[in-house]
């Protein structure tokens, strides 16, 4: 039987960074391997795309090819009739474990997809299984004198050799994190620097279990049953931790992070339909990436590209998407008062500022203490969009303070605002001032005008004989 083929367009970039990738984003899902048999795990980087396929009847290691646009059925890396499963990627760099000296002792194989043949990382005896790479660094479990421990080339001596069963490591540059169980069924998620340490916890909830850790820079992510079902939750190593989604009555599992995108499995459609979605970090924004028909299932992204196994065409195929750039949020700019304006206490002032993106009301608010706390001026106040807004300000009458600030926000969304960028001042005019006639705490010409205006005129309009 011949296997179908299936027309698939490649998306052609060299990655230097993320902020390098210049394909426009495109929320729509497309196959990248469509073959008879099943295709799964799949892992990115850049452009490149490896999962474990079935074609053979063994697992192989196929990655796609995108300098060649004309080819859309995916390469085998070292076709053999054993199984080679659970493929890891960096670059055009490709581990995996290879069952190739045994059924039930995969090894840890290796090969560059731009130079190399598939070279053998290690043979020790024992079992070496669920690799991950970040740049030339490989991880790995090691099943040898326990149920797991962690190890990585270049150190032979292990880099998490405890009792219990330490699993599932991840890595992004030097830093590595696992799940591991010292006792019980508790799981916990630890990390440690490479080259020498040390192991600290990255979260330790007794009761509970934290497991399939993913990393990326500072940030780890991870499935979490603390509230009774699967969630994800994440943390910054060195800040605080922080829930990514929870779906109460449901599933989410099988985490993946690049940059400050999250991906995960997600079971809030039905236990029979598993979507995949996604999470920002910086806008705390969760978006669903692919709901078709059919599970979607082990997400693994790069950059903006997400990858998973689909099976909406009965088996398990590969699918891709590029996650859209979010629109850009709303920008308020205080102008004025906007540090070292002298205002006299019961005068008039004009609040301008302006604005980038569609603001449609706004709140006002002013602060005598620097900011510590701030009263509400106006809370509904029009918004021009099309250019600078101001609103008429009568200065409470009996503020005296070096420390003014005014606040202006979003009024739909507080957290979009802007603060005068230094103090101004609001003084009470001397009392001894009499004949600052305008009001506005100074004697002048404006002031003699006035005066001169006024001269002899009656101010008594049942008596015009007030005046002699």
């Amino acid at each position: 039987m011949t296997a179908p083929k299936v027309s698939v367009t490649f998306i052609v970039f060299t990655l230097i960074a993320c902020s390098s990738i210049s394909k426009a984003a495109d929320p729509n899902s497309f196959p990248i391997c469509r073959w008879t048999g099943e295709q799964s795990y799949p892992a990115v980087s850049g452009s490149y795309v490896v999962w474990q396929d079935y074609r053979s009847g063994y697992y192989n290691i196929f990655h796609n090819d995108p300098d060649n646009t004309g080819n859309v059925d995916g390469i085998g890396i070292d076709i053999r009739t054993k199984h080679q499963k659970f493929p890891a990627i960096s670059g055009t760099r490709v581990v995996w474990e290879d069952f190739r000296t045994g059924t039930n002792s995969p090894n840890i194989y290796y090969c560059d997809l731009s130079s190399g043949s598939p070279t053998a990382l290690n043979f020790i005896i024992g079992e070496q299984t669920y690799p991950a790479i970040s740049g030339t660094n490989i991880v790995w479990q090691d099943v040898y004198s326990d149920a797991g421990d962690i190890y990585c080339n270049g150190n032979p001596a292990g880099i998490c050799v405890r009792s219990g069963e330490q699993s599932y490591p991840a890595i992004s540059g030097n830093m590595v994190v696992w799940q591991e169980i010292i006792s019980g069924t508790d799981k916990d998620v630890y990390r440690y620097l490479l080259p020498s340490g040390p192991r600290t916890s990255v979260c330790s909830l007794v009761g509970s279990i934290q497991e399939k850790p993913a990393i990326s820079g500072n940030y780890v992510v991870w499935q979490d049953n603390r509230n009774g079902d699967s969630d994800i939750y994440g943390r910054d190593i060195y800040g605080q931790e922080f829930e990514i989604c929870k779906y109460a009555g449901r599933e989410q599992i099988n985490p993946a992070i690049s940059d400050d995108i999250v991906v995960w499995e997600d079971y809030r459609n039905g236990l029979n339909n598993a979507d995949i979605y996604g999470y920002r970090i910086s806008t705390k924004e969760v978006f669903a990436i692919c709901r078709s028909s059919g599970h979607q299932k082990n997400p693994a992204i790069d950059c903006n590209f997400v990858v998973w196994e689909d099976y909406r065409n009965g088996n398990a195929d590969i699918y891709g998407a590029y996650i859209p750039e979010p629109a850009p949020l709303p920008v308020i700019t205080v102008l004025d008062p906007n540090g070292g304006e002298s205002l006299p206490a019961g005068s008039k002032h004009w609040i301008r500022w302006k604005n980038s993106g569609s603001i449609s009301r706004v709140k006002i608010e002013d602060s005598n203490d620097n900011g510590l706390t701030f009263s509400v001026i106006d809370a509904n106040v029009a918004n021009n969009d099309n250019g600078e807004s101001v609103y008429l300000w009568t200065i409470p009458a009996d503020v005296n303070s070096e420390q003014c600030r005014i606040r202006i926000s979003d009024k739909s969304a507080p957290d979009i605002n802007d603060t005068s960028n230094n103090v101004f001042t609001i003084f009470q005019c001397d009392q001894s001032l009499t004949a600052d006639l305008s009001g506005d705490c100074k004697v002048d010409f404006t002031d003699f005008a006035l005066f001169s205006g006024q001269w002899l005129t009656c101010g008594n309009p049942h008596d015009q004989n007030w005046c002699p």
